[in-house]
């Protein structure tokens, strides 16, 4: 197993160094009710929008950023992990590939295998289905 994947799997159980107090479950940012208020609200807004792509900030870009601004790596690994939405996923992978070079492989894999159809709104503002991977590949370095 590669050292991305065994720190991957250790910082999922919650063992991670720098881990908040070591005991249980630490207390994530992204358990906090804003922050699951502001996922709540880019999944059913159900359009995925690349920040800066468009003429302007729309309210859709405002919350990914907030969501780079709040979250660490790990809960946005979290999230591309559990997330049941695709479109928070898709978020939540774009700002931890802005963040790391090196993403673990299983999210890689992940996403690579994710045919899922979204809403994405391309530069000239139309709507378009588009499966999650042809987007989420944009992302890597």
């Amino acid at each position: 197993m590669k050292p991305f994947s065994i720190l991957f799997f250790v910082m999922l159980m919650g063992i991670a160094p720098g881990s908040r107090a070591g005991i249980g479950t630490p207390d994530l940012p992204s358990d906090t009710v804003h922050l699951k208020k502001l996922m709540k609200q880019m999944g059913d807004y159900n359009i995925f929008e690349i920040p800066g792509s468009l003429p302007h900030s729309t309210v859709q870009t405002e919350r990914s950023e907030k969501m780079a601004k709040e979250l660490s790596p790990y809960d946005l690994m979290k999230i591309c992990m559990e997330n049941s939405n695709p479109i928070v996923r898709l978020y939540a992978f774009m700002n931890l590939a802005n963040r790391m070079d090196n993403i673990p492989i299983e999210i890689v894999q992940k996403f690579n295998n994710d045919s899922t159809l979204i809403n994405f709104k391309n530069p000239r503002g139309e709507i378009k289905k588009v499966p999650l991977y042809q987007i989420a590949n944009g992302f890597l370095k």
